[in-house]
This record gives C-alpha cells, structure tokens and sequence, in this order.
C-alpha cells in the first residue's frame, strides 16, 4: 500500500526557508532541492520503514530519514492510517531533541 503524504504547517513553513536559502545562492539548487525532498517523501510513502524511529519521541511514532542528495536534511515524519504525515525538515545539525 502507497500512502499519500501530508505535511503540518511547521513542515511546510521548514520548506519554504530551506528552498529560500537555497533559491537566494542558486535556482539550480533550490530546484534540486525541491526535487530531492519530493524524491525522498515518494519512496517514504512507498516504504515508511526506512525511516529509523526518533528515540526521544516518548509516543516512538516519530520517524526520520535523511534526503537522498541532500544528506544533512533530515525529514521527521509519522504514518496516521494511509498517510505519510512529514512533522518536521530540518538540517541536521540542529539540536531537534528539544522540538520534539
């Protein structure tokens, strides 16, 4: 079963600043970006599982996995019936414990 992926607004608004920074260096890279983020939501929706459970989550329902060619971007997301739900998308150097 493929499930159709949502996001929170706080995700939504994590794209939008991520693209930003991207698009203000290079459209190039803002599109790629993009791109990759779509790419690795797809393959989440396909297999959420990838994904490793985020242990300080006391529900453990949060998951994440990095972008693929975006490697230090992380995508923290939880399945809710059929859909791919994506909470968060961070750099991952970001100490997200704390917004969790």
């Amino acid at each position: 079963m493929v499930l159709i992926a949502k996001r929170l607004p706080e995700a939504t608004w994590d794209i939008l600043e991520i693209s930003d920074y991207f698009d203000d260096r290079s459209e190039t890279a803002g599109c790629r970006f993009r791109q990759s983020l779509e790419k690795t939501i797809q393959m989440l929706c396909k297999n959420p599982e990838f994904g490793e459970v985020l242990r300080y989550d006391k529900s453990k329902t949060i998951r994440y996995r990095t972008m693929i060619d975006f490697s230090n971007y992380v995508i923290f997301y939880c399945v809710e019936r059929d859909s791919l739900v994506v909470v968060r998308v961070l750099h991952g150097s970001r100490n997200y414990v704390s917004l969790f």
